[in-house]
């Protein structure tokens, strides 16, 4: 039947149609019902002789109108031309009159001395190839096998059997299309009776070596009877059809005959009620995997292609419920015990205003570093291969980085119930390969950012009883030497040296870490004493003094100084009225607190607290989602407005005309250029957009000004300028850095020159507080080697957020998804392999024949073992894909 009708469907149609012809007898709504089930009858494809019984017995039985019923028998009617053969020939293209007179005496020899009907298609599939033949009429298979026939009989081989000959149908057309095609040879549209008409010059292509057309002609209508081209050829049921009488019938009449003719075909082959087709084997396949995949709960289909993929390597787990998991996450958790250090997930009790307590969760660092590194691995690997290349001492420790961060799980838009503080911790030594993986970023804390914001002091004062629990712990002094056992015995033990060395954060972030105003203070940046925001500004205004904009100009503080400003501010909060204190707070730029970080005596005592030496502004946020978006949006507009066109509808043009990195994923850059995009663009007065989508934009800017604009009399030279050297920072503070080309000496002039020149384009806006931070990125170049960005801790939150988005379980939430995310990293850098010193291929396979021998003009010796894939992660972190641009040396 249809594609979703079955007969019983069409039966009950047919009845509906009865019922309301009665019900509504003459109705435009019954003559539309009709035509629509004719339509139905008629777009039906895999009718049976039973089928049409049925549907012809009920036709007759209703009292239908005339003309209804006999539309409907005649769609019924026609249905029995339906049944037609599954072989897909060419109705038009090539025709050939008579194949046999194109056969060489070569090719008579061949069909007559063939072991196999195989050999003897093989041989008519390259003839025809060879006459330039590119399609298959039925004629043309129907000559074929003709021919065969009279060849084989020939020969004194017996009569094959009809079913016999209808399956070299498909396995002539198989060998043909597994011919190769001959190029050079003409194609013709028609093939004459006589090759030699074809002409010379197609004979000479058609015809190589000398060999010649036979021209022999063969009796073949007398063997065409002998071959079943069709499956519903008469020789395949095992009757003749009867010649049907051009005289005309009554209407009854035809249909009994019909009916008699169909009854016949029921007995013999449909003796069972209607059945559907049975579904080919990939059919089926496909059709379970569906039902397989809709019977579990939601996943993706790459999870899905990953659990089946690992069942089949390491067989189906024996243990695999949510209680099993939970377990084994326990199990695993509990293994990471630390002795006296105590156990790896801790609690905590922080004071609150009212002098009441309240508990957090955290994962201990020393216990989790020493846990890991027992456990052997790739984090073990990695230590133990870093710290031989550069050894910690209580004269050179390591530096410890924290990161702290919001998470916003499940909907952004939504209810922030969920929403997070989470802190990281790695290793500035560890190097930018390994920071560039998201596991190697510890998580120590996951709170609640609405239960945090009750807290006195914030995130503050959790990230002070973190730092108690790493170097105020009586059982461990980090700075003089924190042991870790090597699985592999004592030889393979490291004695870790290593503090607190970079507090890395986003400007909000900061500002509460630190308890100071932040961008809402008057003093709005803790490392300088004269850096103060714009007289003028208005309430919640972001700009800064524009008296200011060099390195030398400003007045920068010490730890200590900034440890004394805080404790002035505590002392003053003990004397002043509320209002005065504001104001202090407000000038200073703080915001006291007495839990606040910068009070922490434990911490202060043993010279833990060092803000000026720690504080690590996050350049990615400070440029691809501060200063360069405003740079962009403002280049744009003053390029369309001093030379008088549509600057973004010419970059969304340009745009398509890159190809970018197959890691950026930047197909979609074009929609950011868009109208609809540019009118956000122009009510924010910024390019909005994600960080990564910056750094493949303003390359392709950079190149569009040099080659379109620049060129042209009229551009506004000072606002490609303020652009080019934007561009030329953003280069060194990434790739730069990455590579270790950039020093403070080239970055310094480089960070001063895109602010000297956004301020000479005269774009009309006033400098942000973003643009400061620009000035102390060389400090941080040249204090810790490298400028750490949060590209790997920003793709973390995705991982967390949708732990967090799973997670039922809200009682208790914070320490369940602590549970959840540690279990799983531990997981993972237990695992051997995971930071090569080489380029590693991701999901690789054997290469095919192919594409060893494209290697062989690239790797000397043998390849029998190469090995291929789409991606692969090189050395530094990053990952190349198909079809990227890459040098080779």
């Amino acid at each position: 039947m249809s594609q979703v009708w079955s007969i019983s469907d069409f039966l009950s149609e047919l009845r509906h149609l009865g019922q309301l012809t009665k019900m509504r007898p003459g109705s435009l709504v019954v003559t539309t019902m009709a035509t629509t089930l004719v339509e139905r009858i008629r777009a039906a494809k895999n009718w049976t002789s039973a089928g049409i019984i049925q549907l012809i017995g009920e036709v007759q039985s209703m009292e239908l109108p005339d003309a209804i019923k006999e539309s409907i028998q005649e769609a019924v009617e026609t249905c029995q031309t339906n049944e037609a053969s599954h072989i897909k020939l060419s109705t038009c293209g090539q025709k050939i009159f008579h194949v046999p007179a194109y056969l060489t005496t070569a090719d008579w020899q061949a069909l007559e001395s063939a072991v196999s009907k195989d050999d003897q298609m093989s041989v008519m599939a390259k003839r025809l190839r060879a006459m330039g033949l590119t399609s298959l009429k039925e004629n043309t298979v129907h000559q074929v096998l003709a021919t065969l026939l009279y060849v084989n009989r020939s020969r004194g081989q017996p009569q094959m059997q009809p079913r016999a000959i209808h399956s070299m149908v498909d396995d002539f057309q198989a060998i043909f299309h597994g011919t190769a095609k001959i190029e050079a040879v003409p194609k013709l549209a028609t093939y004459s009776e006589d090759p030699l008409q074809n002409g010379e010059a197609w004979l000479s292509q058609a015809y190589t070596n000398g060999c010649t057309p036979a021209n022999k002609v063969l009796p073949l209508h007398a063997w065409y009877r002998k071959v079943p081209i069709r499956k519903n050829h008469h020789l395949l049921v095992g009757y003749d059809v009867p010649a049907e009488s051009k005289k005309a019938h009554g209407s009854h009449d035809h249909l009994a005959k019909a009916a008699q003719m169909l009854s016949q075909l029921a007995e013999r082959h449909c003796p069972k009620p209607w059945v559907t087709m049975e579904p080919s084997k990939k059919q089926a396949k496909l059709q379970h995997l569906l039902t397989f995949k809709a019977s579990l709960p939601g996943h993706s289909q790459s999870a899905l292609a990953g659990f089946v993929k690992a069942a089949k390597e390491q067989g189906l787990l024996e243990a695999s419920s949510s209680n099993d998991q939970r377990k084994a996450r326990q199990q695993l958790l509990e293994s990471c015990d630390g002795g006296p250090l105590g156990p790896l997930i801790q609690q905590a009790e922080l004071p609150m205003s009212d002098g009441a307590t309240v508990t957090i969760h955290f994962a201990n660092l020393l216990v989790y570093i020493t846990s890991l590194f027992a456990m052997g691995g790739s984090f073990h690997d990695l230590l133990q291969r870093k710290h031989a290349a550069n050894p910690s001492s209580l004269d050179q420790p390591w530096s410890l980085i924290l990161y702290c961060d919001e998470v916003i799980p499940g909907n952004v838009l939504g209810r922030a119930e969920r929403k997070l503080w989470a802190i990281y911790a790695t290793f500035l030594q560890l190097g930018q390969e390994a920071m560039g993986h998201e596991d190697m970023w510890l998580t120590i804390s996951l709170e609640r950012s609405a239960f945090v914001a009750q807290l006195p002091g914030g995130i503050g004062q959790v990230f002070a009883k973190i730092l108690e629990a790493i170097f105020c712990c009586p059982m461990a002094e980090p700075c003089g030497g924190l042991l870790l056992k090597s699985p592999h015995g004592p030889m393979g033990n490291i004695r870790l040296h290593f503090n607190w060395g970079i507090c890395l954060a986003d400007g909000a972030a900061q500002k509460q870490i630190w308890s100071s105003k932040g961008d809402a203070g008057t003093r709005f940046c803790m490392l300088c004493a004269n850096i103060h925001s714009a007289a003028t500004m208005a309430a919640g205004q972001d700009v800064i003094d524009h008296a200011t904009t060099k390195y030398h100009q400003l007045r920068l503080t010490t730890d200590n100084e900034v440890i004394q400003s805080y404790h002035r501010l505590d002392q003053r909060q003990q004397t002043c009225t509320k209002a005065d204190f504001q104001h202090w707070q407000q000038a200073a730029g703080w915001t006291w607190n007495a839990h606040a970080l910068l009070l922490n005596q434990p911490l202060l005592s043993r010279g833990h607290i060092r803000p000026v030496s720690q504080f690590c502004h996050d350049w990615m946020h400070g440029i691809l989602q501060g200063t360069g978006p405003v740079v962009l949006f403002q280049t744009m507009e003053t390029i369309g407005m001093a030379m008088g066109f549509n600057a973004w509808d010419s970059m969304e043009k340009y745009i398509q005309l890159w190809s970018c990195p197959g890691a950026s994923k930047a197909g979609h850059l074009k929609a950011l250029f868009s109208s609809k995009m540019v009118s956000k663009h122009q009510a924010s007065y910024k390019f909005s957009c994600q960080a990564s989508d910056l750094l493949s934009i303003f390359p392709i800017v950079r190149h569009y000004l040099h080659t379109m604009v620049m060129p042209v009399g009229g551009c506004p030279i000072k606002a490609c300028e303020a652009f080019l050297a934007h561009a030329d920072l953003l280069d060194q503070v990434h790739q730069g850095t990455m590579y270790g080309a950039t020093t403070r000496a080239s970055l310094l002039p480089a960070a001063e020159l895109a602010i000297q020149s956004f301020v000479e384009a005269n774009f009309g806006v006033s400098l942000i507080k973003k643009w400061h931070w620009l000035l102390h990125l060389p400090d941080f170049l040249e204090r810790h080697g490298m400028l750490p960005s949060t590209f790997t801790t920003e793709r973390k939150h995705k991982t967390i957020a949708k732990y967090a988005t799973n997670l039922q379980k809200t009682t208790a939430f914070e320490s369940h998804l602590m549970q959840q995310v540690v279990a799983m990293e531990i997981t993972t850098l237990k695992e051997p392999g995971l930071f090569p010193d080489t380029c590693q291929l991701l999901k690789p396979k054997k290469a095919t024949k192919q594409q060893v021998q494209v290697l062989r003009d690239f790797v000397d010796g043998p390849l029998n073992e190469a090995m291929v894939a789409s991606s692969a992660k090189l050395a530094k972190g990053g990952t190349i894909h198909a079809h990227d641009v890459v040098v080779f040396q």
